[in-house]
């Protein structure tokens, strides 16, 4: 459904859109999904056997390099709302967003340090701070410096690491070093400017771009593990069957004649429901570990002589038992699910301006579990959130941040947009004018959408809060 999306709109904004790939992607992209690319190149065949999987990055800076001309390279997992800007259209160079001094590119350059592998010529050894830029989206008019760019990292990469073996799992930072910071610094030490989309910086999470229906930067990118986040992935399907009802029809078709098991593996509850408890049980008993089979018996054992851990094993308890029963009601949670989201498909039309007089009001449908974490003070509010379709049975919980237990707080007697609005302003001690209020507004109507989605909130447009009032006068 991602890379649906993402091509979809490719295809709007741009109308050309050419799909590098291998001949199994094809299968999939084109001649069953039927994506709207206007040219194919099979430029990925075979280059498995060159670059192996764990080595990915080589493969797609391949493709950087089989460019002829000005282009802009996209992810499979990042949307273009609104095209492309035009104060990028014809920059030598853009890039996503810089991100310097991110931890990762320092443990991939200690990881190349202790294999004894020396940093490329362009880029200092024993730096405090690696400069980079995320390629979420990549490109610009010099398509000759990715044609360099690319043979200097394939040198580089046959020289020192071809041949090298690494513990399973451990390329993945070194992945994103050589994409990321190799390509920044080879580009300053071309004394080349990249232009980003972003000028403002992120945080390593990238929570605020992974959220589709925030669209303050005009795009998305559903960076990292954030592919992984339930809510998230539900708000890809949510935009691609609203948008693009036909191709989500033949992604859907799809799936359910190509039944893939893999996506069984995440199910509830195949997934081990007692990582935190294992993970705190680990630092005092390395050989014990919690079950659903051996939970309560630990729990006992635990409750008199280490209140912290039992505590969490007896939370991870309640959060299975609880999960449980959610899968009792599949059918019916998917419907209110599929209702919620065809609501914040009717607020998506409409700015919040206009709507600052409609009501909202606290109403748990979908539990909200409660819970302090040993040495904190403070509970943390979680919600809970799934998917049930195709036959999924993906639960979790999703943290509550302050915001959104603010509106929670707040509404727990109906109240209006503009109410709410002007309680946080009055919380935050802000000076309310035109352009705060605007961000208020836009910052508030997003976390909204969000415990709509949740199940946390419901949703009263004005007119049929006054229609309900006219009935109920009228029954007395």
């Amino acid at each position: 459904m991602s890379w649906a999306l993402s091509a979809s709109l490719l295809h709007d904004h741009f109308g050309s859109v050419t799909l590098h790939t291998d001949l199994a992607g094809k299968t999939v992209l084109v001649d069953l999904l039927e994506l709207p690319y206007s040219r194919i190149n099979i430029t990925q065949e075979g280059l498995g056997d060159i670059y192996p999987k764990n080595w990915w990055v080589m493969r797609k800076m391949y493709s950087y390099s089989c460019a002829d001309g000005p282009f802009v390279h996209v992810d499979g997992d990042a949307f273009l709302w609104n095209g492309l800007s035009d104060h990028l259209r014809q920059k030598p160079l853009i890039a996503q967003n810089s991100q310097n001094g991110f931890q990762c590119y320092q443990i991939a350059a200690e990881q190349l340090k202790e294999a004894g592998i020396p940093m490329p010529y362009f880029l200092n050894e024993g730096l405090e701070q690696y400069n980079a830029v995320n390629m979420g989206v990549i490109g610009g008019t010099d398509w000759l410096f990715f044609k360099n760019f690319f043979y200097e990292i394939k040198d580089y990469y046959e020289a020192h690491l071809s041949q090298r073996t690494f513990a399973a799992g451990t390329t993945g930072f070194l992945n994103t070093m050589i994409e990321e910071c190799f390509f920044q610094h080879y580009a300053q030490h071309h004394e080349k400017k990249v232009d980003t989309w972003i000028s403002a910086p992120l945080t390593q999470g990238y929570e605020t771009i992974a959220n589709s229906m925030d669209n303050r930067h005009g795009f998305t990118h559903m960076i990292g593990t954030n592919k992984k986040d339930i809510y998230f992935c539900k708000q890809v399907e949510f935009q691609l069957k609203r948008r693009y009802p036909a191709v989500f029809r033949r992604v859907v078709a799809m799936i359910e004649r190509f039944p893939n098991n893999s996506r069984k593996l995440f199910n509830f509850p195949q997934i081990d429901p007692f990582t935190e408890s294992n993970v705190a049980i680990s630092r005092i008993e390395p050989d014990l570990q919690v079950t659903i089979e051996n939970c309560n018996a630990i729990h006992d054992t635990f409750k008199n002589n280490n209140a912290g851990l039992s505590s969490i094993i007896h939370f991870e308890i309640s959060k299975y038992r609880s999960f449980l029963k959610l899968l009792n009601n599949t059918r019916n949670l998917d419907r209110h699910q599929q209702e919620r989201l065809s609501l914040i498909d009717e607020l998506l039309k409409s700015p919040v301006s206009e709507r600052l007089d409609d009501l909202i009001c606290f109403k748990e449908h979908i539990p909200l579990t409660r819970f302090t974490y040993p040495s904190k003070n403070v509970p943390y509010h979680l919600a809970t959130i799934y998917d049930f379709a195709f036959e999924y049975r993906h639960i979790a919980h999703r943290l509550l941040d302050n915001l959104a237990i603010f509106i929670l707080v707040s509404a727990d007697q109906p109240i209006s947009l503009a109410s709410l609005i002007r309680l946080l302003g009055a919380k935050k001690g802000m000076q309310i004018d035109e352009q705060v209020n605007a961000q208020l507004q836009q910052r508030t109507d997003l976390k909204i959408k969000e415990l709509i989605f949740l199940g946390l909130l419901d949703y009263l447009p004005v007119t049929k809060a006054l229609t309900a009032e006219h009935e109920k006068a009228v029954s007395f």
